[in-house]
């Protein structure tokens, strides 16, 4: 299998499923003095910030109970920029649950109150979340509008953390989204400069800029570029002891990734074993946030063709997709094609079909039928009916048929390739 169909394999599903959403950006006065302005909106920031932190730190569920009551504590003030802003934090904690439902119908929520308030940053990062909703149902375009609207008012505003966001979530809807990896670049580029430019790097979420462009420069195989940043990154992590286990665990999965494509194989299998123990303590054996590491762990095996060893985690990440994905979802789809091709059945058709070519060149058409109608018996068995590899199996045997003057065995099984062919 090609080395660069897992990693852009692996790509996708992060992006789809649990893709890096930053904490929202919005300046917040100090808790202090919004508790001298009015003890009830300072138990209420004191509720925010503590479901934020804990948001922050992937404690979704105590954060979801932390944040409906500020969100009630902020509706029984009337706080429209309260309300909005715990909102938008709901959406995000959704997010992080892949409760796209639930992450939808918060953002919307905080789009029509900051709308209606006339809160304009609010508003920019609702957008945002607007746009997230879509970027999940794979609607690139729509999706990309709606960043824009946020990016343009943070541009009005001179927010460069909000425009740092928006480029973000542009960059991610061209590579997570599409794998144009090219058009992403310099939205992550301009990103990742605002952002340090605000915060600077001892900022908790600066190291995960850093992964998501040194993730772009995996897929170009700009090798060396993608190991300057997730060396900055594992740098900045390793000194500090708040560091986020998610983003370390990323940053550990992409220097995997480059050391497979280098054939560093020993220092590869290191940090992608280390990732892969982050995971689990954090996530748990069943979150769609394992199959990141077990993903580039596959990746890596079959890169030393340890190919059981990978065949072992592709069937341990599509028990967790498929239940949560569904099973047409891109991701499934996908792990159950690497399963599949995987199979010794089908290398022993692919060599078969090698035999019957040989044959076929040879003028020894009587010889190369069998070989060819085993080749196909193995790919249908295997197979879903309308894979292309099926489709070229059939033209196989169909052609073989016509050599020897069998005209109507031929043609049923050209006509069944050609329907496969213009499925695709």
């Amino acid at each position: 299998m090609n080395r660069l169909w897992i990693i852009a394999l692996a790509l996708t599903v992060e992006g789809l499923s649990i893709g890096f959403n930053p904490v929202s950006l919005a300046e917040e006065a100090p808790i202090s003095v919004i508790a001298q302005t009015d003890p009830r909106l300072g138990e209420a920031a004191t509720l925010y910030e503590t479901g934020k932190t804990q948001q922050e730190q992937g404690d979704y569920e105590a954060a979801l109970a932390t944040l409906e009551q500020a969100l009630a504590a902020y509706e029984a003030l009337q706080d429209s920029r309260g309300i909005a802003q715990t909102l938008v934090r709901l959406g995000k904690t959704y997010d992080g649950l892949g409760d796209y439902e639930n992450m939808g119908s918060r953002y919307q929520r905080a789009l029509e109150v900051a709308q209606t308030s006339n809160d304009r940053q609010q508003e920019a990062y609702a957008l945002n979340g607007v746009g997230d909703i879509y970027f999940y149902q794979q609607q690139y375009d729509e999706a990309r509008t709606y960043y824009e609207q946020a990016l343009a008012i943070f541009e009005a505003m001179g927010d460069d953390l909000g425009k740092a966001e928006s480029l973000l979530f542009l960059g991610n809807s061209y590579s997570w989204g599409q794998q144009n990896y090219e058009a992403a670049e310099p939205f992550l580029v301009e990103s990742l400069a605002l952002y340090e430019q605000e915060l600077g790097e001892s900022d908790a979420y600066f190291p995960n800029y850093l992964n998501n462009l040194g993730g772009v420069y995996i897929a170009l195989e700009r090798y060396e570029d993608a190991l300057t940043y997730l060396n900055r990154a594992l740098k900045i992590q390793e000194n500090n002891p708040d560091r986020n286990p998610f983003i370390i665990a990323t940053t550990l999965e992409g220097l995997g990734t480059v050391y497979t494509a280098q054939a560093r194989y020993p220092e590869a299998e290191g940090v992608l074993q280390q990732a892969l123990s982050i995971r689990e303590a954090e996530h748990g054996a069943e979150n769609l946030g394992l199959t990141n590491s077990l993903y580039s762990l596959a990746n890596l095996y079959l890169a030393q063709e340890r190919n059981e060893e990978a065949i072992v985690l592709y069937e341990r990440a599509l028990a967790i997709v498929e239940p949560q994905l569904g099973a047409e979802h891109p991701a499934t789809v996908n792990l159950k094609q690497a399963i599949q091709s995987l199979n010794p059945r089908l290398a022993e058709a692919d060599n078969l079909l090698n035999q019957a070519s040989e044959l076929n060149d040879q003028g020894r058409y009587q010889e190369a039928i069998p070989l060819a109608e085993r080749a196909l018996e193995l790919r249908e068995a295997i197979l879903p009916a309308n894979d292309p590899q099926v489709a070229v199996a059939l033209v196989w045997v169909g052609f073989l048929y016509e050599k020897q003057g069998r005209y109507s065995e031929a043609e049923p099984l050209y006509k069944r390739s050609l329907s496969i062919r213009e499925e695709q």
